[in-house]
């Protein structure tokens, strides 16, 4: 049983990066689901209650922007993160304007 009432949805086309996630996070008590894909991530935010999704920003079939848009339609309150290898300024500010949620590493 997950210690929070969070669950958590992990996209990404690296399917071993994607279950690392997910057990990471799992081992302080989340729940994840994971999908390996732009596609299942997809209806996986059309059929479940999810409340935050980390996914990857460039993948071969759907973008994270693209998650980003269809998770803010139909999930508004949930929290979006994109994660990437490959990120701009420019993207990051494009990502944050949409809705992704934006974590500082600075400390007060």
């Amino acid at each position: 049983m997950s210690q929070y009432n969070t669950t958590i949805l992990i996209i990404d086309d690296n399917e071993e990066h994607a279950n690392a996630t997910a057990e990471a996070i799992q081992k302080v008590g989340y729940k994840c689901i994971v999908a390996t894909s732009g596609k299942a991530g997809l209806k996986i935010i059309e059929t479940e209650e999810i409340d935050v999704v980390i996914t990857d920003l460039i993948m071969h079939d759907f973008s994270g922007m693209e998650i980003l848009k269809a998770t803010k339609e139909k999930l508004p309150e949930a929290e979006i993160i994109l994660i990437t290898g490959y990120g701009t300024v420019e993207t990051a500010v494009d990502a944050m304007q949409k809705g992704a949620c934006y974590l500082s590493s600075e400390t007060n």
